[in-house]
């Protein structure tokens, strides 16, 4: 059972950002600064799931996916909560789905997808640090 009312609940979970989230994105885009890695650009609005950085020239596009959001399958049974299950089973259910077709929909257009997780952002930086390099390399 959840520990706060529904409007509560409704109240806190609106107010989590999409984009610009310090813990992961603008983590991975200090470390672009920091290597002085250049031609990307953020939150790619006019491609399918708006991609948080983007490398035009390359047609690389790289989300970084929140663990909760997103299903992860290494952190989701511990996020998911106990109240309102069907709900959010079929909302993070629908939002796998929406990855899915965006992903086909920018690879049928010539793009390179990387999808990275927050976990992996948090507790492996450097492993997410060599793979975006290998992409971008490519």
């Amino acid at each position: 059972m959840d520990t706060v009312s529904r409007a509560k609940r409704s109240k806190i979970m609106s107010a989590i950002k999409s984009t610009g989230t310090r813990s992961t994105e603008l983590r991975l885009r200090g470390w672009l600064i920091s290597k002085g890695i250049r031609g990307w650009t953020t939150n790619g609005r006019g491609l399918p799931g708006a991609p948080d950085i983007v490398f035009p020239k390359k047609k690389l596009a790289i989300f970084v996916d929140g663990c909760f959001w997103h299903g992860c399958a290494h952190c989701t049974r511990n996020l998911r909560p106990q109240s309102n299950k069907k709900y959010w089973e079929k909302k993070i259910a629908g939002n796998m789905r929406r990855d899915q077709k965006q992903n086909r929909e920018l690879k049928k257009h010539g793009w390179e997808i990387a999808r990275i997780w927050e976990h992996d952002v948090r507790l492996m930086p450097k492993s997410c640090q060599t793979r975006m390099l290998r992409k971008i390399q490519k």
